[in-house]
């Protein structure tokens, strides 16, 4: 029988919740109205989520031992008094603890995709330079220097329309990097959470 069963599911949920709340945030903040540059966004994120997410992590770990503290009433109410107050004693030194602990874990380094609209962006100049060079040299009887400037425009103008319409796929590729990483904090936050719980166990069996 697991005396904190109720402590790990209420933690589980709250975890989830958490997540969620912050992927939420993200999107109404950075991404929903479509108006803040990408490279703003990434700076941005970049920043904001690591120390969110400790923060969150730490309060995450409040609740949870408010959760374990309710939870281990119950086995201990027919036990010596001294045994409750060493039970207690070190649930004191393990707050202390592991409040430490959570505040020292950095939370791994944000990746995110490289600017793709670079990539459509040289695709179209390049293809648009030799549309226009090999149509202006038809027309003009390779007249070289007019010729490579009209190319060289056409090739500009090609690769900032391309830039232009893909800003949104690379809006979206980039959110996605972003709900990715939280995906596999939210992992990680959960396993952390559920060592402190097998900690506590370990304690309460020894009590």
């Amino acid at each position: 029988m697991n005396p904190f069963e109720n402590a790990e599911k209420a933690i589980t949920n709250d975890v989830k919740e958490v997540f969620k709340e912050i992927k939420q945030e993200i999107h109404n903040n950075y991404f929903a109205s479509g108006e803040h540059e990408l490279i703003y966004i990434q700076q941005a994120i970049s920043k904001y989520l690591p120390t969110t997410l400790t923060n969150k992590n730490l309060l995450l770990l409040d609740t949870l031992f408010n959760y374990l503290t309710q939870d281990a009433r119950k086995p201990l109410e027919n036990t010596e008094s001294s045994v409750v107050n060493a039970f207690y004693d070190w649930d004191r030194q393990q707050k202390e603890k592991l409040k430490a602990e959570f505040q020292n874990k950095t939370p791994a380094e944000i990746s995110l995709s490289a600017d793709p609209r670079n990539k459509y962006g040289a695709i179209a100049g390049v293809a648009g330079a030799a549309g226009a060079f090999f149509f202006v040299e038809r027309l003009l009887s390779l007249n070289t220097v007019i010729s490579a400037l009209s190319s060289a425009v056409a090739g500009f103008l090609a690769y900032k329309l391309a830039h232009k319409s893909s800003t949104p796929t690379a809006l979206k590729q980039v959110e996605n990097d972003i709900n990715q990483w939280l995906q596999e904090e939210q992992a990680n936050t959960l396993r952390n959470i559920l060592d402190v719980i097998e900690k506590y166990k370990q304690q309460l069996d020894k009590a």
